[in-house]
């Protein structure tokens, strides 16, 4: 018997808009230093999305670690605020999906695993009022890992109190939604509001 929904934040309760990822590039390339040469659009992504991202997550950097590293390999001149205002721009609220958690709460510990870091958390929690109803909250940065590392499962486990064969994680990304149910949890790729919906109703949630 299912009793608990776990969702994760990017893509699937929130949406990642790519372009505006860009945009957030395009203005670190404009704050970095003339004299550097310059670095493809590419090379930005890899740092974005690459290991000081994954350290950002994990909290193995700090918010000034992370900005510093852009600060130093790009000789980036920009005010500490415009940066973290560029990277809290890429988000915007799914709303069928948050009212399909809101829909579950009742019935359901609703639980969010999610690989994510103190700013961008604290932006979510600001401009989206609805995660304020979940009722466990389990982030890589505190627990000291990013998904698919069981640990972190595990621990949004424990807070909920089930099993893994009483849970369901919800996750855009394949390898994620394999670690969870390399513990035995049920797993549902996110790739669009109906064909979760439809996997839900297949074992029994909807």
């Amino acid at each position: 018997m299912m009793k608990a929904v776990f969702f994760d934040l990017g893509n699937v309760l929130i949406k990642i808009h790519h372009g505006k990822v860009l945009r957030f590039v395009r203005l670190l390339r404009r704050h970095a230093d003339s004299s550097c040469t310059p670095i493809p659009v590419p090379q930005w992504f890899d740092d974005l999305w690459g290991e000081w991202h994954t350290q950002f997550n994990d909290g193995r950097l700090t918010e000034r670690d992370f900005l510093n590293c852009f600060k130093k390999k790009y000789r980036l001149h920009i005010e500490t605020a415009v940066f973290w205002r560029g990277w809290n721009s890429f988000f915007s609220p799914w709303k069928p999906m948050l009212k399909l958690m809101q829909q579950l709460r009742s019935q359901y510990h609703v639980g969010l695993i999610s690989n994510t870091n103190p700013p961008h958390y604290r932006y979510c929690r600001e401009q989206i009022p609805q995660l304020a109803g979940l009722h466990s909250i389990t982030l890589s940065y505190t627990v000291g890992v990013n998904k698919p590392d069981k640990q972190i499962y595990q621990s949004a486990l424990t807070a909920a109190g089930v099993t893994p064969n009483e849970a369901v994680f919800i996750d855009d990304i394949a390898d994620n939604i394999a670690g969870a149910a390399a513990i035995g949890m049920h797993g549902i790729q996110c790739i669009s509001y109906q064909q979760v919906r439809r996997a839900l109703m297949k074992i029994g949630i909807l």
